[in-house]
């Protein structure tokens, strides 16, 4: 004699008897990403191995798949040249990075160690002065906005004279001056 057993399934609403309850038979499982551990979407037939393997191409958000996007990184710096290459080859001279046509010192024409020092130096002399410049421009135009037309013994003179009127309201009023984190609270004497 069988025993039925009353039972709800997950995936419809229906009570079902213990007999006709056979999930092993269905083998439905979702491959996961070994790189992402996202589940993956298949159809039902479909071996898992080709959808895992075509979410790696095409989709991965895993940051071992991202870095391995970038196999042609290393740039020829030879004028008019727009070939990358796998391998870095760097100019034992000038210290550029170049295509195998161009790795040797005479295909590139080479400037050599100490020009390339030079320019490094230049070039970074001219960065730090352009970022100065552009500070004081700023620095003047911010202060000419606050100061108007007036000299800066004039905006001293001023802003002593409103400091001096300030601290003079405060004495009137018997007011003690309250530390900043104070100043929303009622002041009372």
């Amino acid at each position: 004699m069988e025993l039925l057993v009353m039972f709800n399934i997950a995936s419809c609403t229906r009570m079902q008897c213990g007999i006709y309850f056979h999930a092993y038979k269905k083998d439905i499982q979702v491959p996961v990403c070994p790189l992402c551990n996202t589940p993956i979407p298949q159809k039902r037939g479909d071996p898992p191995d080709l959808a895992v393997s075509m979410h790696i191409d095409s989709d991965c958000q895993s940051d071992i798949r991202k870095n391995h996007r970038k196999t042609f990184s290393n740039k020829c710096s030879s004028k008019g040249c727009k070939v990358k290459e796998i391998v870095q080859v760097k100019c034992n001279d000038c210290g550029n990075n170049f295509c195998l046509k161009h790795r040797h010192p005479s295909d590139h024409a080479c400037i050599g160690k100490e020009e390339a020092i030079k320019l490094k130096r230049l070039s970074a002399l001219n960065k730090h002065s352009v970022v100065s410049q552009n500070d004081n421009r700023n620095n003047s135009i911010v202060f000419q906005n606050l100061q108007g037309t007036m000299s800066e013994d004039e905006a001293l003179a001023r802003a002593l004279q409103a400091s001096l009127q300030d601290e003079g309201r405060n004495k009137r009023q018997g007011l003690q001056p309250v530390p900043s984190a104070h100043r929303n609270r009622c002041r009372l004497s």
